[in-house]
């Protein structure tokens, strides 16, 4: 069997000798090369294959040696000239829904294919919601072919992010005004959600009739956080941890599965929960619209405790998912104070507390100083030319 494998080699090199030497001397001879890419993408040049090429990535098949990859480089590049210009024609002319991007929880996270294959990828941009593309191409793609690509793919992810977050950009047509237009233009800049305790002050002055178009206009004012329901679900939450870890320059982290309520929080900083849609306290995240009915849960099962407080349910595990230690860190999240008595944990409120923590209905805060909210302030200047001209109002942050 080693002799054979061994006769196979020399053979097939000697196979690769040949044809190098016929291609450096149909290169000397004529500039023009007889070439054609197969439907599986081989190329063959003479006669010969010298290589796959896959998108706008040349693979020479590791023929790395100095005369024959100089012979396969030569002969590649003169060949695919034209090859590239027609699939760059038809990248500009194919249909978005022919252009993707790879699964956000896989290694090729990022990734934007083009008919399943790879031709480009995301990387940091100028703003989270602007991501820049970067172009996977060989160097004989020239600068014009590789400019086209670029803007052609620009084009997809602004309109792709356009959608997925156009319940973000719903906001600018939204009839708000004073405090309330000011809140809408905070939680833009926190790209969907934000804690409600940020904002506390800014909640105090706005009227009950502009609450009602904050609701209409998608706005969620919870009991400890601001936010766009619809950005919760998996696919924009997704995508916003991604960008977030793209604008961090972190590697990107695999985002919560759908279904999930509550995760171990690890190392992540709460700044990336916040954008997948989950609040971390200590070594758990919790999703928050599971924050929000496990605070309302507890402040219901306070009342009646009165100054003995109330025990961890099984009702409260089960909204959560999470251990009685976990419950406890929560709690102790939400503002609730805990203490053993007769060797029963038990939770009451804080004796101080902030009013975005107090019952519905208790009234505002004693001695807070109403602030003027500040009018949001001018955004950069956004080539009106641009792909990304639709998401200006998106990335202010």
């Amino acid at each position: 069997d080693r002799l054979s494998d061994a006769l196979h080699d020399r053979l097939t090199q000697r196979f690769v000798d040949k044809s190098t030497a016929h291609l450096m001397m149909k290169l000397k001879d004529t500039p023009d090369l007889m070439a054609a890419v197969t439907a599986s993408g081989d190329v063959v040049v003479e006669g010969h294959p010298v290589g796959h090429l896959k998108g706008f990535l040349f693979d020479a098949g590791g023929a790395n040696g100095d005369a024959a990859g100089k012979a396969i480089a030569a002969a590649a590049g003169r060949a695919l000239k034209g090859e590239f210009r027609r699939r760059v024609q038809a990248l500009e002319q194919a249909a978005d829904t022919n252009i993707a991007l790879a699964p956000l929880d896989g290694r090729d996270a990022g990734t934007i294919l083009w008919g399943g294959v790879p031709v480009g990828r995301l990387v940091k941009g100028a703003a989270l919601l602007r991501p820049a593309v970067r172009v996977t191409a060989s160097d004989l793609l020239d600068a014009q072919g590789r400019d086209r690509v670029v803007k052609r793919l620009e084009r997809w992810v602004a309109d792709h992010l356009a959608q997925l977050f156009r319940d973000l950009l719903a906001l600018d047509k939204a009839a708000l005004t004073g405090p309330a237009k000011g809140l809408a233009f905070r939680l833009r800049e926190a790209h969907g959600s934000l804690p409600r305790v940020a904002v506390d002050d800014q909640l105090a002055l706005i009227a009950k009739e502009a609450r009602r178009d904050l609701r209409a206009a998608g706005i969620r004012i919870g009991r400890e956080t601001v936010f766009l329901p619809a950005l919760v679900r998996p696919a924009p939450a997704a995508m916003r941890g991604f960008l977030w870890c793209l604008a961090e320059g972190r590697r990107p982290v695999p985002p919560p599965l759908p279904g999930r309520v509550s995760l171990p929080a690890g190392r992540l900083p709460g700044n990336y929960w916040e954008q997948v849609g989950f609040r971390r306290f200590g070594k758990i995240a919790l999703r928050i619209d599971m924050v929000e009915r496990i605070a309302a849960k507890a402040w219901e099962m306070a009342k009646p405790g009165g100054k003995a407080g109330f025990e961890i349910s099984p009702d409260l595990l089960s909204l959560a998912g999470c251990t009685t230690a976990d419950m406890a860190q929560i709690l102790r999240g939400l503002g609730f104070k805990g203490r053993e008595v007769e060797g029963v944990l038990r939770f009451r409120p804080a004796a101080r507390r902030d009013a975005h923590n107090a019952p519905a209905g208790s009234g505002k805060a004693k001695g807070r100083a109403k602030a003027k909210t500040p009018a949001p302030p001018a955004g950069p200047k956004v080539d009106p030319h641009s792909p990304f001209a639709k998401l200006k109002d998106l990335v202010l942050s």
